[in-house]
């Protein structure tokens, strides 16, 4: 089933907001959220995975408001593989020059799309991805807490990125990022069972030539509501999730491979910290159950963990150097 909203634009939109949608508890909000735009220069994209709820009669009536296209698929390609069907979605979009992933569940600012053209205007479109702060909201819509706001440097190149991200300092999440169709169309994304972490390796990748730009006018709150991925907690699921973050950090220390040998050593040793960390957090580890025994050891940021378990890598690092040396 395919439906396009009777308002058109007397000009092309230079920006596709895609919602590859499922669930419907809090499409509503986010539609709200859309048509509450101060700036509508954008043609909104739903795309209906199969979904078991009637997302066509949430969405329809913003068509009135918004230059909107829904289609609902017959199969659910979601459930077996995210990462395709972020592709199908897009697919759906008529070639606009710039691509917005966002989710069926999350809220962007009511300035959002204003900030985004302002932002390019000033950059002169120098960059191939912006990025918007985020602050985390429960399943209620209220922010979760001062500690769940996230921001970012104006102007960040993708290693001083990863370096951040890998050490628990950066937050991202798929729906925080505009792109740019060319370079999605070069490199595509990077896929991941659970498409866990393919959202930040993608974006790393896009970055790669020249860099983040911050939306700082904008924001994105990212809802916790229970239902996404992120939250699950079955040991199937956590299994899966720290199988693909361990193929992420290989990832990212192949993608860095042709930098300076110092900063290729500098993510490898984040990477190896990083795998430590998920290990210990995670709840498949007997360590787990050290971490949470304490009751103040759950309030310990996870930067701080992560330099505890880096000193300790890296002290084992140099010891295997050593011994390596004197073999020789």
């Amino acid at each position: 089933m395919s439906y396009s909203s009777s308002v058109q634009s007397k000009a092309d939109y230079n920006l596709a907001i895609v919602i590859p949608a499922f669930k419907a508890h809090f499409l509503k909000e986010t539609m709200d959220a859309l048509s509450n735009q101060t700036d509508r220069r954008f043609a909104l994209y739903v795309s209906d995975d199969a979904s078991p709820h009637d997302l066509f009669s949430i969405v329809e009536p913003y068509g009135k408001q918004l230059q909107m296209h829904y289609h609902r698929f017959p199969d659910n390609l979601g459930g077996r593989d995210l990462v395709a069907h972020w592709r199908r979605s897009i697919d759906l979009t008529a070639g606009e020059p710039w691509i917005w992933l966002l989710s069926d569940d999350d809220i962007p600012s009511s300035n959002a799309v204003a900030a985004f053209y302002a932002t390019l205007e000033r950059t002169a479109g120098a960059y191939d991805i912006y990025r918007f702060p985020v602050s985390w909201i429960g399943a209620d819509s209220k922010p979760c807490g001062p500690g769940y706001e996230f921001g970012h440097p104006q102007f960040e190149s993708a290693y001083d990125f990863t370096l951040r991200r890998l050490s628990g300092e950066a937050y991202t999440c798929a729906q925080d990022h505009i792109f740019r169709r060319s370079i999605y169309e070069r490199k595509g994304f990077v896929a991941f069972d659970l498409a866990w972490h393919s959202d930040t390796a993608t974006y790393i990748n896009f970055a790669m030539e020249k860099g983040f730009y911050t939306i700082s006018h904008g924001r994105l709150w990212f809802r916790q509501s229970g239902l996404n991925i992120s939250s699950r907690q079955e040991r199937e699921i956590l299994m899966r999730k720290l199988k693909a973050e361990v193929a992420f950090l290989d990832w990212v220390q192949s993608a860095f491979l042709g930098f300076p040998v110092g900063q290729t050593r500098q993510i490898a040793r984040y990477a190896g910290a990083a795998a430590i960390v998920s290990v210990v957090r995670s709840k498949l580890s007997p360590l787990t159950k050290i971490y949470r025994s304490a009751a103040i050891l759950p309030h310990i940021p996870i930067s701080v963990w992560f330099w505890v378990c880096a000193h300790i890598f890296l002290k084992a690092l140099a010891a295997i150097e050593r011994r390596l040396v004197r073999h020789d």
